[in-house]
């Protein structure tokens, strides 16, 4: 899917110290992020499991009800707007 010299270049600056697991975190709790895609690099690259899931599990719940209200919010006014 990525080029080798992409997937070298990337990794080298992500491994260095917590740099991938503090933008994975940040991204994973941003709404608009396509998580699908982060996961990927990420579970392929040196981020332990330990701290893959709490990330996860504690982040995405807030994206969530974002979508969740948006989405309520969304239609709401589309129902009062034609009825």
């Amino acid at each position: 899917m990525f080029s080798e010299k992409k997937i070298q270049k990337y990794e080298a600056w992500l491994n260095k110290g917590n740099k991938m697991t503090i933008a994975f975190a940040l991204l994973i709790v941003s709404p608009v992020a396509p998580d699908d895609f982060l996961c990927y690099p990420v579970r392929t690259m040196n981020m332990k499991f330990k701290h893959y899931l709490p990330i996860i599990l504690l982040g995405k719940p807030l994206p969530i009800a974002i979508y969740s209200l948006g989405l309520h919010a969304i239609l709401r006014f589309f129902l009062n707007y034609v009825g």
